[in-house]
């Protein structure tokens, strides 16, 4: 897209349908688009880009102190303000520019988008850095919704100084993650030495501001949605005497107090006065549990369904599932944090639910997978009741036959009587054998003796 050779670079886009207009926002790539104010396109009118202008006062009778520094560090903040679905949301645009002497203290900030890709329109102030022993003010010179935005910073060098901040969450509008309160401490610059301010070391009078505290105590400020996320560092010293009739300014600076519940949900970075958290992008995982059986023959017993709970760390995690030939026999868990809060990492298991009669479950993991083999198991038998079953079979078989006549088989009968008389009357094998071996073992003694006598004859 051209105009009077202008080159203009597409930054963001809507998707649209036939009945829909097309939400451009665009930026200049020669600063001659200043002039260009606004420009049409399908019955959306949208100012391009907007302009920022900064000028820096010092309020320090011609830098009397000798504080004042040759530049200084502002940085610039896009807001977009609530809709009926989304927070109202500050963020940092870029990085901290930085106003020079040289420069007349004044800086301009041409082609800053005047919508972010979604067609929210953004607007922007500014904050200073701190600079040691001034207290800085920020004013907006005209109104919100012009495109030529003035901003002017005043610095005062101010003897006990405050310092104000805001606590900024970049998570999407996740309360629910943010903790119920955070801890900002105040620190500075010693040299090139850092150190955490002590109340004794405060303006004289700060428990009027901070309550009774302990004046060995390090200087803390607790502040929450309540609060709007805002805080306040009040009483202290701007400067210090370093030598007879010489001053510096004294440089503080925040830091924020990272509870273990969830200094590994959030990244924190100090930005001047204000703390800003964005949200660690949790690192997710899937995992898939597929059922295999193992009962070759048995497959008309083998349950419909079955039933399993996920664990993780061996603790429950979310509702038992039930699964069947439907799901193919497999399920797939998503979702699923690779580590907790503190940042060790999570360790997954699968247990099933009731399960059947005659099956026992094996289970095998590689990597994301889970596998539950349920294989058949036959009831062993019990020697007792195998026994028991055994006896009333022998009885069984003892029990008389009725014919159709309803007579006794006399003949089976006497069978069996002739059969016994028989074999009452027949040797047994082995049934003397006790008798054989006393005469065989008598006969050889014998034998042994008459040829010991033999010998003994002979030798006379």
């Amino acid at each position: 897209m051209t105009e009077k050779g202008i080159v203009y670079d597409l930054i963001g886009q809507k998707e649209i349908d036939s009945t829909d207009s097309l939400a451009l926002a665009v930026s200049a790539s020669t600063g001659a688009f200043r002039n260009l104010q606004q420009f049409r396109f399908d019955s959306f009118e949208y100012s391009a880009v907007k302009r920022l202008t900064i000028d820096k006062i010092w309020e320090d009778e011609s830098d009397i102190n000798g504080l004042r520094p040759d530049t200084i560090e502002v940085q610039v903040w896009a807001n977009l303000k609530a809709t009926n679905n989304k927070e109202e949301v500050r963020l940092p645009y870029k990085t901290p520019i930085e106003i020079r002497a040289t420069d007349n203290w004044t800086y301009v900030y041409d082609n800053l988008p005047k919508y972010n890709n979604e067609g929210r329109e953004i607007f922007y102030d500014v904050t200073e850095i701190p600079v040691a022993g001034y207290e800085s003010t920020s004013q907006r010179l005209n109104g919100e919704n012009d495109s030529e935005i003035q901003f002017k910073l005043s610095n005062k060098i101010q003897n006990p100084l405050t310092i104000s901040g805001e606590k900024i969450w970049l998570d999407d509008g996740n309360i629910t993650s943010r903790p119920a309160h955070i801890t900002v401490q105040l620190w500075r610059k010693d040299g090139e030495q850092e150190r955490q301010v002590q109340f004794n070391e405060l303006a004289t009078g700060y428990q009027s501001f901070y309550g009774q505290v302990n004046s060995n105590d390090f200087v803390t400020q607790e502040t929450n949605s309540n609060k709007n996320w805002e805080y306040t560092f009040s009483h202290l010293h701007g400067t210090e005497e370093i030598e007879e009739g010489v001053e510096q300014g004294i440089q503080y600076f925040l830091k924020e107090e990272l509870s273990t519940d969830y200094k590994y949900c959030y990244e924190s970075q100090v930005i001047g006065r204000d703390i800003v958290n964005t949200a660690i992008e949790v690192e997710k995982m899937s995992l898939i549990v597929n059922k295999e059986w193992d009962d070759k023959g048995y497959e008309s017993i083998r349950p419909e369904t079955i039933t399993i709970q996920l664990l993780a760390n061996n603790k429950l995690q979310g509702n038992p599932v039930t699964i069947g030939v439907s799901e193919k026999w497999t399920w797939e868990f998503t979702d699923l944090a690779i580590r907790d809060e503190l940042g060790n990492d999570i360790l997954y298991s699968i247990k099933e639910i009731d399960v059947a009669k005659h099956y026992q479950v094996d289970q095998i993991q590689e990597n994301n997978k889970i596998t539950l083999i349920n294989k058949f198991v036959k009831d062993e038998p019990n020697p007792e009741e195998e026994e028991e079953d055994n006896n009333i079979n022998n009885d069984g078989d003892s029990e008389p036959t009725n014919n159709n006549d309803g007579n006794s088989n006399h003949s089976e009968e006497a069978h069996n009587d002739a059969k016994k008389e028989t074999t009452e009357n027949l040797p047994v094998v082995g049934q003397y054998s006790g008798f054989w071996l006393i005469l065989v073992g008598a006969a050889l003694l014998f034998g042994v003796v008459l040829l010991v006598k033999h010998k003994q004859e002979r030798k006379k």
